[in-house]
Parts: structure tokens; C-alpha cells; sequence
């Protein structure tokens, strides 16, 4: 079996509102990134690629097809929560971004999207995409088995958004502001399963 390529984009908003958790939203990434740099050396078969996208009313790809040992971790410099929520927007360009990170691969590689937005607020600013495509978006990307979407919320309708988006309710979590350091954590060990999942199915078929 072939190297599986694993792509693991992280939507991340930096909306004004998120200014309360500031610290605690820097050190949970900082934390996941360093989990994946152990995955990274534990699944040796599997070449994983990080995309950041960080947004507010502006959206900015602050990583883009990075290798784990070549992240840099985030700071007070480099995450400054301001502004509005352009949600559909930033999610529309990173799926956009994932599709021509895909094109570039070999035809017959093996690949998975582990897609995950993080975000504490409703959407309120978006110009270029809408709720209803973004939605169609991810069911048509779902429909493929390759592409697996999550979404955390800190608002008390966070699965009923992520339902309204197409994306799985298993996949979807509502948490409380303070504890995304934990959220993030809770991302890390799907990562880590679909991983491992990889790996003994390539493990049975070498067998």
C-alpha cells in the first residue's frame, strides 16, 4: 500500500470575541502541534500536512501545506483576536485551498482531509460564500469517504450549526470558552484514531 497523505486543515477564528481566551486558544494549538509531531514519528507510513487558517472579517492562511517538523507554534504576535465572524468564507477558501492541495498529488495517492472548525461565534460577515453553498459543499465532499469535517462552537446551538452545514452530529461539540485547550485535545485523539485506523488496515493487508 502507498504512503497515505493526511491533510489536517484547521479553520481557526480570531474574532474579536475570542480576545477572552487568548492565551488559552494559543497554548491548546501549540499543544496539538506537538501531538502531531508524535504522530507524525509514530505512523512513519503516513505523511501528514497542516494547513492553519485563521479568520476574522479577513481570512489569512497562516500555514499552508506544512510538514509537522516545519510548523512554527502560534504567539501573542501571530494570534490577535479582532473584529467579525467570516465563517463561510474561511471555510470556503480552505476547502477551495485542500482541493488544489489534492490536485497536486499523484493521481493514484492515497489521501484523507481531517477538516476541523473552531469557533466562538456566530456568522456575521461573509461576502463571497454563503450558508447554502458551503453546506452543499461539504455533503457533496462527505459523499467521497475521503473528507471528515468537525466543528466546535461555543455557542449552545454549536451541533444544531453543524448539522445545518452537513457536518456529521458525531462530529460536532459544543464547549465552553475556557476549555478549548480540552476541545482541541478531544481533536487530537480522532486525529490519532484515524491514524491508527490506517495503519492496521495496512498492517492486514501486508499480512
Amino acid at each position: 500500500m502507498k504512503k497515505q497523505t493526511v491533510i489536517y486543515q484547521l479553520v481557526l477564528d480570531r474574532s474579536g470575541s475570542m480576545s477572552s481566551i487568548r492565551e488559552e486558544t494559543i497554548n491548546g494549538f501549540n499543544e496539538q502541534i506537538q501531538r502531531i509531531k508524535e504522530m507524525n514519528e509514530f505512523y512513519p507510513n503516513q505523511d501528514i500536512r497542516v494547513n492553519l487558517c485563521l479568520f476574522n472579517h479577513h481570512i489569512h492562511h497562516h500555514l499552508s501545506d506544512a510538514t509537522p517538523k516545519d510548523i512554527q507554534e502560534l504567539c501573542m504576535l501571530t494570534y490577535r483576536p479582532s473584529g467579525l465572524t467570516a465563517l463561510y468564507d474561511a471555510v470556503g477558501d480552505s476547502i477551495r485551498k485542500v482541493k488544489k492541495q489534492i490536485k497536486a498529488l499523484d493521481e493514484e495517492a492515497n489521501y484523507r482531509v481531517f477538516f476541523v472548525i473552531i469557533t466562538d461565534g456566530h456568522e456575521n460577515s461573509s461576502k463571497r460564500y454563503s450558508y447554502e453553498k458551503i453546506s452543499s459543499l461539504i455533503a457533496k465532499l462527505q459523499m467521497k469517504k475521503k473528507w471528515e469535517f468537525s466543528y466546535l462552537g461555543s455557542t449552545l446551538d454549536a451541533v444544531e450549526i453543524a448539522k445545518s452545514l452537513s457536518i456529521k452530529s458525531e462530529n460536532a461539540m459544543y464547549f465552553r470558552k475556557e476549555e478549548i485547550e480540552q476541545s482541541l485535545e478531544h481533536i487530537n485523539c480522532k486525529m490519532a484514531s484515524l491514524l491508527n485506523d490506517y495503519s492496521e488496515h495496512e498492517a492486514e493487508e501486508k499480512g
